[in-house]
C-alpha cells in the first residue's frame, strides 16, 4: 500500500509526531521544528507523507486574496525531513502545486532527489564548519586575513559576555538596513524565538565588549543535537576598525570546538558578509531555491 499524502493546516498536525520525524532524521534542521514555525510564520501547513516519516513546512500569505508561500526571514533551509522516496516526492509536490500556485521556496540539503522534478531549482551556497575537530585544527584552517585580525584584536580591551543584553538588539534594529533585510516585526519574531528557545537552553547569546566604549559586536545562535546555527551576528563601526567580529567568532569556535556539532554559517549574498564567512574553512553545502509561478496568465505576467 502507497502511503498517504497530506496537506494539514498547523492546528490540525500532531507537532509530537512533527517534531520527532525532524529529530530523528539527519537532515532535520531547527528552522522546521513546530516551535520555529510557529513563532516565526505568519501561517503554515505541512506536507505529511505516510505516519509522519516525511514532513515538510508550507509557510503562506494572502495578498489580494491569493495564497502565496513566502520564506520567513531567519529560516535558510526548509524543504522535505525523513525519508526521500523520490516517487513520493514528486506526488507530494504535485498536491502542493494543486493547493499553492505562487510562491518561494527553499529545500534543504538533502532535498537532491527534487532537481529530477523541478528543474527550475537554483543551487545556493551554506557554509558549515566541522566543530569534532580541535581548536587548533580549526585554527589552521582559517585565512591569513583573519589570523592578522584575530592576533590585533586580543591588543584591545574586549571581554566576551554571555548574557542577554537589549543593546544587542538596538544594535540590530539599526544595521538591518541592505535590501531584503528583516524588518523590525521580523527581528522581533526572531526575540520572541529566542525566548523560546531559551527554555531549553538553545538560544546561545555571545557579545564583545570594551572597557572603554562598550558593546562592539554581537552574536546570536540556536542549537539543536546536530549543528549550531549562526542566525545574527553584527558588529559595530568601531568594531569593525578592531576586529572585534573576528574576536568574537573566533571565541564562539573556540568555546564549541570538539564538539559533535557542525556551526552552520549560514552563508550570505551580500558580498562583504561571504567575504568575511570565507575566512574560517568552513565547507560548502548546497540547497535549493525554486520561484513557482503558475498564477493564471494576466497575473502571471505581472507576478514575475
Amino acid at each position: 500500500m502507497q502511503a498517504s499524502i497530506q496537506l494539514l493546516p498547523a492546528h490540525q498536525i500532531d507537532s509530537k509526531k512533527w517534531d520527532a520525524c525532524i529529530d530523528k532524521n539527519e537532515n532535520g534542521l531547527i528552522y522546521s521544528q513546530t516551535r520555529f514555525l510557529n513563532a516565526m510564520a505568519d501561517n503554515w501547513h505541512g506536507l505529511i507523507i505516510g505516519e509522519y516519516e516525511t514532513v515538510m513546512p508550507i509557510p503562506w500569505r494572502k495578498k489580494w486574496g491569493i495564497r502565496y508561500a513566502y520564506v520567513p526571514a531567519f529560516m535558510q533551509q526548509q524543504g522535505f525531513t525523513g525519508e526521500l522516496n523520490e516517487s513520493l516526492l514528486a506526488k507530494a509536490i504535485e498536491v502542493l502545486f494543486q493547493w499553492i500556485s505562487y510562491g518561494d521556496f527553499q529545500f534543504n540539503f538533502s532535498n537532491k532527489q527534487l532537481i529530477t522534478i523541478l528543474p527550475n531549482l537554483i543551487g545556493r551556497t551554506n557554509q558549515k564548519i566541522d566543530l569534532k575537530k580541535t581548536y587548533t585544527e580549526l585554527y589552521q584552517n582559517f585565512s591569513a586575513d583573519a589570523k592578522r585580525n584575530i592576533q590585533q584584536a586580543t591588543k584591545e580591551t574586549f571581554q566576551i559576555e554571555t548574557t542577554w543584553n537589549e543593546e544587542i538588539w538596538d544594535l540590530f534594529y539599526q544595521q538591518m538596513k541592505y535590501p531584503n533585510a528583516p524588518n523590525r516585526h521580523e527581528i522581533q519574531q526572531f526575540k520572541n524565538v529566542c525566548e523560546i528557545f531559551s527554555q531549553t537552553n538553545q538560544c546561545i547569546v555571545r557579545w564583545v565588549k570594551d572597557e572603554q566604549t562598550g558593546l562592539q559586536a554581537g552574536w546570536v545562535g540556536l542549537s539543536d543535537k546536530r549543528r549550531i546555527y549562526n542566525l545574527l551576528n553584527l558588529t559595530t563601526p568601531g568594531g569593525r576598525k578592531t576586529g572585534a567580529n573576528y574576536f568574537l567568532i573566533d571565541q564562539v569556535l573556540r568555546e564549541f570546538s570538539e564538539q559533535p556539532l557542525w556551526f552552520d554559517m549560514e552563508g550570505s549574498t551580500l558580498p562583504g558578509v561571504q567575504a568575511f564567512y570565507q575566512n574560517w574553512g568552513a565547507q560548502v553545502e548546497t540547497y535549493f531555491q525554486l520561484h513557482h509561478n503558475q498564477l493564471p496568465i494576466p497575473l502571471r505576467w505581472i507576478k514575475r
